[in-house]
């Protein structure tokens, strides 16, 4: 039950390294996930990662790259900080190195979402459960169902994963938030414009 109040309250997010990355996806008109770009902010291991998407998802292993989940995060902030079981923002947050381009996705996308509390990629005591409707199946067995120890700052969970399936378009952006530190570039807020994608720095 705290699992689902929390998620009903949640926002989703994506993280994007740089304008340069950002600039990229803006001409693409999509995000593309590491099976395409052969990147990551985190772990790069798409073989591994490949056959964790089949046993979670039931995905073919010869799935085409471009159809494969596109990994973000929730928070309860609307800015898209993520914060520590008081609601305190995290000033280092793990999801930092993802990037701090925080890229705001539309509720509409919450349908095709599912979530686990903490790093789906060699998760063994919990499994993706739908985002509108998740279980004490997504949280680690320790945390029972507590959502403040969940949100702890227990090694692995310092982030609710989120896995956005059939794709993420330029459609499904609702805000992107760029650092104080990060302002646009001139071809950057061209690219907004054209697009129609609103977008704050802060």
């Amino acid at each position: 039950l705290a699992t689902k109040k929390w998620a009903e309250k949640s926002n989703s997010f994506i993280r994007v390294k740089n304008t340069k990355v950002l600039d990229r996806i803006l001409k693409d008109g999509r995000f593309k996930s590491q099976h395409e770009t052969l990147t990551s902010g985190g772990a790069l291991r798409p073989e591994y990662r490949r056959e964790v998407e089949s046993e979670l998802f039931s995905y073919p292993e010869n799935l085409k790259p471009e159809k494969r989940p596109i990994y973000g995060y929730a928070t309860q902030n609307k800015f898209g900080f993520t914060l520590d079981h008081n609601g305190n923002v995290r000033k280092r947050a793990m999801v930092d190195m993802y990037g701090e381009i925080r890229v705001k996705l539309k509720d509409r996308t919450r349908k095709r979402t599912t979530v686990t509390f903490g790093d789906s990629l060699g998760a063994t005591s919990y499994i993706p459960t739908p985002l509108e409707s998740p279980t004490h199946e997504s949280q680690p067995m320790w945390s029972g169902d507590s959502i403040k120890k969940a949100m702890s700052d227990q090694p692995g969970v310092a982030y609710v994963e989120l896995q956005v399936h059939n794709g993420v378009t330029l459609d499904d952006i609702s805000r992107i938030y760029f650092p104080d530190h990060m302002e646009p570039s001139e071809e950057t807020i061209k690219l907004l414009k054209e697009k129609g994608i609103r977008w704050t720095v802060g």
